[in-house]
């Protein structure tokens, strides 16, 4: 169930270092670019910060609704992480797209954006990094029912076995 590319990346670092007791270094997190693509295409898919509050600059229209300069409004992540015309077969999760896109400002938002964006984006991203190397080079996940169709976030029933 686990991508090769995925893990093959992971073993790959380690296999680089002069000691195999070397603990990760910042300079191996950044060669991770598959890890990478797969964080960013979960916090799209799936982000924390679903709704941002905003105040109109200017008054503007949209789908012939307007929105006066200073009125207050909602503004939702899934909107921007699910359009089409930013993100190919949008519902689909495809890490490799990460490869060459190239996203407008304010259509990748999963910490937010500008002055009120998340002061611990990069720690979050550096946490979840090391996690995720680390798992992928002791656990293996094997789904509880290699006969269903997985479709998160209902039905992916899976289990951890240590290396």
């Amino acid at each position: 169930m686990t991508n090769r590319v995925f893990v093959e990346e992971q073993e790959d670092i380690v296999k680089r270092r002069s000691s195999p007791n070397e603990g990760l270094n910042f300079h191996e997190i950044k060669e991770m670019k598959y890890l990478s693509n797969v964080i960013n295409e979960s916090l799209r898919i799936a982000t924390a910060k679903t709704i941002f509050f905003r105040e109109a600059r200017n008054t503007i229209n949209i789908n012939g609704y307007t929105i006066p300069k200073g009125w207050k409004f909602l503004s939702f992540s899934w909107n921007y992480h699910m359009d089409p015309h930013t993100y190919v077969r949008p519902k689909e999760f495809n890490p490799s797209r990460w490869d060459d896109l190239k996203t407008k400002p304010a259509t990748f938002l999963p910490f937010g954006v500008g002055p009120k964006m998340c002061p611990g984006a990069n720690l979050a991203r550096l946490e979840v990094s090391v996690i995720l190397h680390y798992f992928l080079l002791n656990y293996r996940v094997e789904q509880v029912n290699p006969e269903s169709k997985i479709e998160p976030p209902r039905n992916c029933l899976v289990k951890f076995k240590k290396i």
